[in-house]
């Protein structure tokens, strides 16, 4: 039996795949739930105090974005955002520190430097540090930075 290939099934705003058609097998059809990305303007702020400026700037038309994976999926979930304020560029924005039994982390800080810094640390923070390393996947532990849903 010789199956064809998937055919592009385009919707308003969705995208979709027709399944494998088969004389043995009933078509599919698997449709994307998210929205196309609307278009926006990227800013690279070189200092806290030009991102902060920007902030200021595009109030609810702005918002930041450090490892990117949440906000690239809420912008396939509909956001809409006129400006995205890129913090990467901005130095000692990955900082880990105590300071009288507070945590200061930078938004560009990702868990598996917050992992490392607590393995430094385990004494501190031991059932922080036994819990933090099984927090989310490779690419979440590698590519997602900490914010304020991430430490309360």
């Amino acid at each position: 039996m010789r199956l064809s290939q998937p055919n592009l099934n385009v919707l308003p705003g969705k995208l979709g795949v027709t399944g494998l058609q088969s004389p043995n097998i009933t078509p599919l059809t698997i449709h994307r739930s998210r929205n196309l990305i609307n278009p926006f303007k990227v800013h690279r702020p070189e200092t806290t105090v030009e991102a902060v400026d920007m902030k200021r700037q595009f109030g609810e038309n702005g918002v930041y974005m450090a490892g990117g994976i949440d906000v690239v999926n809420r912008l396939k979930m509909g956001l809409h955002v006129k400006n995205l304020i890129h913090l990467p560029s901005v130095k000692d924005l990955d900082v880990i520190s105590e300071i009288n039994n507070f945590l200061l982390i930078g938004f560009l800080a990702t868990h598996f430097d917050f992992e490392n810094w607590l393995s430094r640390r385990h004494n501190l923070f031991p059932s922080l540090s036994a819990t933090w390393r099984k927090v989310g996947n490779i690419r979440v532990r590698f590519k997602g930075t900490l914010d304020r849903k991430s430490v309360v």
